[in-house]
């Protein structure tokens, strides 16, 4: 006999998936891996307690693998489509925004070069910072091919709307 299927948990999954995927939508463009990561850990919890009441409501031998691994591998492609969808989305509204809201540009000085260690090697970051109306924003940029320097001024274009919203446009000078 089936198991009922647990709906109270299952609104609840479903709200964590779009909870989630609405907060990387809206504030993933900030180089916070706080934000990205609590957004996308949100969504695939989500999905991880859907599938848990899926198996639980339609696999009724525990010794049922096929099963269990079919629906695993199924809320697995679930999970990866929902962040391939919520990077690209995401990318996308901030290009949208950039190029079709209403921006300024401004003039972004290199106050700091840092170099972060990672398991892949040594990432380079310029940090700059610029005026957006009455904020004073500091932001990391790559600097991987390290032809940025301290002292060097950059024109940004920013998002009136979120002024950390921004793309490098030119150099303007160097030191």
């Amino acid at each position: 006999m089936k198991k009922a299927f647990p709906l109270k948990q299952t609104l609840m999954a479903i709200a964590c998936i779009i909870a989630g995927s609405f907060i990387y939508y809206r504030w993933g463009y900030k180089d916070n891996v706080l934000i990205k990561g609590g957004a996308l850990f949100l969504s695939a919890g989500g999905w991880l307690s859907m599938s848990t009441d899926v198996k639980k409501a339609y696999v009724q031998d525990k010794n049922d693998w096929y099963h269990k691994i079919s629906i695993n591998l199924a809320f697995g492609v679930l999970i990866l489509m929902n962040l391939l969808v919520c990077v690209v989305v995401e990318d996308n509204r901030v290009n949208n925004i950039l190029k079709n809201g209403k921006t300024k540009t401004t003039i972004a000085i290199v106050t700091e070069l840092e170099d972060h260690r990672t398991k892949g090697g040594i990432q380079h970051y310029a940090i700059i910072n610029y005026a957006a109306g009455n904020d004073n924003i500091s932001e990391h940029i790559s600097n991987s091919d390290r032809k940025h320097v301290v002292g060097e001024r950059l024109e940004v274009k920013y998002a009136v709307d979120y002024p950390d919203m921004f793309e490098v446009m030119d150099v303007v000078s160097g030191q």
